[in-house]
């Protein structure tokens, strides 16, 4: 049986230019939040974030460690 190798691969992004949004508010803040989901504790611990308009964001992490839940927790 052969062992796998690992790889890694480069990924190329192009964002189209939209529409700017305006107003003094980030669109999304989070102060010292903890979140998580119901059974599993907390994923993300006293997370601080905010985004502002216009701003452009990447969530990026392994499996597991809570983009998911961010995304969720922040839809309301």
């Amino acid at each position: 049986m052969q062992a796998r190798r690992a790889f890694e691969r480069t990924l190329a992004f192009e964002f189209r230019a939209g529409t700017p949004l305006s107003g003094g508010a980030p669109l999304l803040r989070l102060d010292e939040a903890s979140i998580g989901r119901p059974g599993r504790g907390a994923v993300l611990r006293e997370v601080t974030l905010a985004v502002e308009a216009g701003a452009r964001i990447a969530i990026l992490g392994s499996n597991g460690v809570g983009k998911s839940t961010l995304v969720e927790a922040s839809r309301g």
